[in-house]
């Protein structure tokens, strides 16, 4: 799949945006449980949408078999070495780090979600789980955080309290009781 690059405010990912970037030399999506979610890129000074490729404009890949395109914000590149520039992107998710809540007496993972989607500025972020949780959430404390720290970052949050793992899918942070399954399988080493 070409990935393809948005304008920074695009939310839909169903057109082909700006254009695709057809010139990308490398591309590495790097996902970890409950934690990083970025891209890194390559991309030739001569390329095609060089000059379009800008700071906070988004670029959409599929990188596994799930055939969904997932969004990832540009945040930096470094100087051109050989024509050739590198871009490094994080998932779209990580923009809830810009949104700002607060709350107390959250007891419930359902009351949890429901302070997120209060944010400010307006979330335009969705949640849903799987899971039937109920706890008090230490860090709901009524001191404005970052709805990401919420998430997980921060003793007490979503995840201290109520466990779980994270999937990050475009617009939707999903929270599974556990993602995958077991087969059985054990790969060793010796």
């Amino acid at each position: 799949m070409i990935p393809i690059l948005y304008e920074k405010d695009e939310t839909a990912f169903i057109t082909n945006g700006l254009g695709r970037l057809r010139d990308i030399t490398e591309a590495k999506v790097t996902e970890e449980r409950n934690s990083v979610y970025e891209l890194d890129f390559n991309y030739p000074v001569n390329g095609l949408h060089y000059e379009d490729i800008r700071h906070g404009r988004i670029v959409a890949v599929k990188h596994d078999d799930s055939n969904d395109m997932q969004p990832f914000e540009i945040i930096s590149c470094t100087r051109p070495v050989d024509g050739v520039v590198s871009f490094h992107c994080q998932h779209i998710s990580y923009k809830q780090s810009r949104l700002t809540t607060s709350g107390t007496n959250v007891d419930s993972l359902s009351a949890a979600f429901a302070l997120l989607e209060n944010a400010t500025p307006t979330n335009p972020f969705t949640y849903w789980t799987d899971k039937d949780s109920t706890g008090f959430m230490a860090c709901a404390d009524g001191v404005p955080r970052s709805v990401r720290s919420i998430l997980g970052g921060v003793e007490g949050s979503i995840l201290d309290t109520y466990g779980g793992e994270y999937e990050w899918d475009g617009m939707s942070v999903k929270l599974h009781a556990q993602r995958g399954t077991n087969s059985g399988v054990t790969v060793r080493y010796g």
